[in-house]
């Protein structure tokens, strides 16, 4: 359970015992806004968000990965901005793009946009996506993919879009704290998906370190302590290739705006 609804399960339970455990209900109502309280603060919420990056970034400089294309998913859109005509894209959605722009540069790869109607009234964002990065960055996008309303149907729909063109193995620009159910969504739908972070939260030199050398207990042992993370699923999923191999439940969808 995520920390909000833990905090949200505890101030209901003080709710129900109100009347017939005052003193158990008060403390129950305490601690789920102390426990609220803890969770946004940013100490501890970049300590939890920190525990999701399992997935190395790509090196700066120097040769990358192979692949066939780049896909970048949306995140989220600008539902009012007069001062490019109307919804654009969001500030998460605009590292993303940012970065996907940067990784073509380096490769040439063409590039996918991925990102359904963030309301009926609005343009799909995966068109919003790619005027941004052909008219700001000066990438050419390939594909749109704009029926998805979540990470599994961007993987669904990007599959079907990207297997037409033989495309097997990809770039898979999003969060690093969305990467690796991203990267595990895109893999059972049949795609190779070679993780490309974006945003990693600052971790200290340790940690860093561990990561881009592949310590992989290191990593596991934190992301344990964590208790967000199956370490047996880092363990075997972390390899030179940035992937991630555990299997995905295709009844846990995260909405777009959790992208």
């Amino acid at each position: 359970m995520t920390p909000p609804g833990l905090c949200l399960l505890l101030l209901l339970a003080g709710m129900l015992l109100r009347s017939r455990r005052p003193r158990a209900a008060m403390a129950l109502s305490l601690l789920g806004i102390a426990t609220l309280w803890l969770a946004s603060t940013p100490a501890i919420a970049g300590s939890l968000l920190r525990t999701l990056q399992s997935v190395p970034p790509l090196p700066a400089t120097g040769a990358l990965p192979t692949a066939q294309a780049i896909v970048v998913l949306s995140a989220e859109a600008d539902r009012e901005a007069p001062e490019y005509g109307g919804a654009s894209v969001g500030a998460l959605t605009l590292v993303r793009i940012r970065y996907a722009a940067a990784l073509h540069r380096r490769t040439k790869l063409p590039v996918l946009t991925s990102g359904g109607r963030p309301g009926a009234d609005l343009e799909p964002i995966a068109n919003t996506m790619a005027e941004a990065l052909t008219t700001e960055f000066s990438t050419p996008v390939r594909w749109r993919e704009d029926r998805s309303k979540d990470t599994f149907e961007n993987a669904k729909f990007s599959a079907e879009l990207l297997k037409k063109d033989g495309v097997r193995t990809v770039l898979l620009v999003t969060h690093a704290w969305h990467l690796p159910r991203a990267i595990a969504t895109f893999e059972a739908h049949g795609l190779e998906a070679i993780g490309a972070a974006e945003r990693l939260v600052v971790m200290n030199a340790l940690e860093r370190e561990a990561l881009l050398q592949g310590d992989v207990e290191r990593v596991v042992d934190r992301c344990e302590r964590g208790g967000l993370r199956d370490g047996g699923a880092i363990r075997d999923g972390i390899d030179p290739r940035n992937r991630v191999g555990h299997d995905v439940d295709a009844r846990g969808r995260d909405a777009v705006d959790e992208a």
